[in-house]
């Protein structure tokens, strides 16, 4: 514990060999990072900013209560603040100084922070806010005055230009920048799930979470107890809006209930950290219109269920090992998993022409088979009872190899 505690100790002693006090805004061609005040602090070089971004980070993670509940520009201020204090000294930082650093930061009350921003792409018929998982949804023809008054009157100007729709979500920290930034997380997370759920690449149905506040631009309003923090724009596109309450989209059986409870989930397991990432990227290659990439997304998709390091290079043995785990899980008696295995080859030598010899003449129909093995794999990993007891990629692999022995 106490090397640790030296280690990060080092860290901070560290900045002060990057650090420059007082200098002028340097004339240069490469990076460097200037924060003013009295003393101004300078970054200079791409290899000072670099390293200084690498300890920033390292510090920022030291404490998982801070980084949690803090966003990292606000953390950056206050390491500058602490560097400021040795613009007169030769000393280094002690002990006590990196501790209190980080004490600070829990004298600040933890709140809720109410994160709005315009939906778009959805229709909703209720005069009832709608629950959607963690997020709540609001027709503004509805609910605006309801809002405007929780609010207060900072946020009138974003009112007046309010969307159809808004949604919501709610997150416990300290700092305003760490409220959106894990909303920002949260809120695109849905959207790729909403692909994933919808299913398909027409880009005219197309559920976006964006800052609008005029029939073309964006804005997006953060507020607490104490009022509004903020208020920006953006611009968004036109699409064909979905019916958002339709029981498709929370339905336990096809798995899309078990998404929506997992989609904010402070600390899921190692294997539904896999899945979210899975269903990402299956919305990320549906919204994608280069086929090629749209195919590559799909294939990092299963690999994200299958393979056991995070960097494995897709060899014939992991292929096999792949084909045959798909197959297994999927397949309900032999012939339904030779089948199985045979196309997952096929569509990993497609995979591997991609990526190997730029293979551009992609048939649509093989897309749209990878596409749907991947969406039914995920599918039966949320609604298999079995794999209640699936909490990391190693109990997964107990469990397929059970399939393959019974």
């Amino acid at each position: 514990m106490k090397i640790y505690y030296m280690s990060i100790l080092d860290e901070f002693n560290s900045l002060l060999t990057v650090a420059k006090f007082n200098e002028p805004i340097p004339a240069t061609k490469e990076m460097f990072q200037f924060f003013d005040g009295e003393p101004s602090v300078s970054i200079i070089g791409n290899k000072n900013t670099l390293y200084f971004n690498e300890r920033i980070s390292n510090l920022y993670r030291h404490d998982n209560d801070v980084y949690r509940t803090i966003g990292l520009k606000s953390f950056r201020e206050k390491v500058v603040e602490l560097l400021k204090t040795k613009n007169r000294s030769d000393s280094s930082f002690l002990q006590i100084e990196v501790d209190d650093f980080y004490n600070y930061f829990r004298t600040i009350d933890v709140q809720e922070f109410r994160v709005m921003r315009g939906i778009y792409g959805i229709t909703l018929n209720t005069e009832n806010q709608y629950r959607l998982g963690t997020f709540n949804i609001y027709a503004m023809n509805i609910h605006a005055l309801r809002i405007q008054t929780q609010l207060g009157l900072l946020a009138e100007s974003f009112l007046d230009k309010m969307p159809e729709y808004m949604i919501e979500c709610r997150i416990l920290c300290r700092d305003s920048a760490k409220a959106i930034e894990l909303a920002e997380t949260y809120f695109l997370r849905l959207t790729l799930f909403l692909k994933y759920m919808i299913g398909m690449q027409d880009p005219y149905y197309n559920v976006e979470i964006i800052d609008a506040t005029f029939p073309y631009y964006d804005g997006t309003l953060i507020s607490t107890k104490k009022g509004v923090n903020r208020i920006g724009y953006a611009l968004r596109n036109q699409r064909r809006p979905i019916e958002i309450q339709d029981p498709y989209f929370t339905d336990i059986g096809n798995g899309n209930q078990k998404l929506l409870e997992i989609i904010t989930k402070t600390n899921p397991t190692k294997f539904e950290k896999r899945i979210i990432n899975s269903v990402e990227w299956i919305g990320k290659s549906l919204s994608e219109k280069d086929i090629q990439v749209a195919f590559i997304q799909i294939a990092i998709a299963v690999e994200i269920i299958f393979t056991v390091q995070e960097k494995t290079i897709i060899t014939p043995s992991i292929l096999s090992q792949i084909s045959e785990s798909i197959a297994l899980i999927l397949g309900k008696e032999l012939n339904s998993r030779l089948e199985i295995e045979k196309q997952i080859k096929s569509l990993y030598s497609i995979r591997s022409a991609i990526v190997h010899a730029g293979k551009d003449d992609i048939d649509k129909n093989d897309y749209l088979i990878f596409l749907t093995y991947a969406k039914e794999i995920v599918i039966e990993l949320l609604i298999n009872p079995e794999m209640s007891n699936v909490h990391s990629v190693e109990d997964f692999y107990q469990y397929i190899k059970k399939l393959k022995y019974t």
